[in-house]
């Protein structure tokens, strides 16, 4: 089962699980329009997440930065995206996005 984890950056997230780590990272925002191009069974591609359907059976994310080869992806389920896409939403909400700084 792969899930969204906290990176230890402020506002950085990471996909992790399975025996394929492929790297696949980005900030909130990057992350909520992947759990919605999840959703909706569309391609979202980011420098670092990126997400492609194969006729909306399966899901193949990879991080186009980190990649180090052509196999270096992890492929979903159609089900299995449902639930990351979920887990993503709850994880997110759950991890607020930090306060803005003032600059001095």
């Amino acid at each position: 089962m792969y899930a969204i984890e906290d990176t230890g950056l402020s506002d950085w997230f990471a996909l992790r699980g399975g025996s394929n780590w492929a790297s696949i990272e980005g900030p909130r925002g990057e992350w909520e329009q992947i759990a919605a191009g999840l959703e909706a069974r569309k391609g979202v591609f980011f420098k670092r997440c990126a997400a492609a359907w194969d006729m909306a059976a399966s899901v193949k994310m990879w991080s186009p930065r980190n990649a180090a080869g052509p196999s270096d992806y992890v492929e979903l389920a159609a089900a299995e995206a449902d639930a990351l896409a979920k887990q993503i939403r709850q994880f997110l909400a759950a991890h607020p996005a930090p306060e803005p700084t003032a600059m001095e």
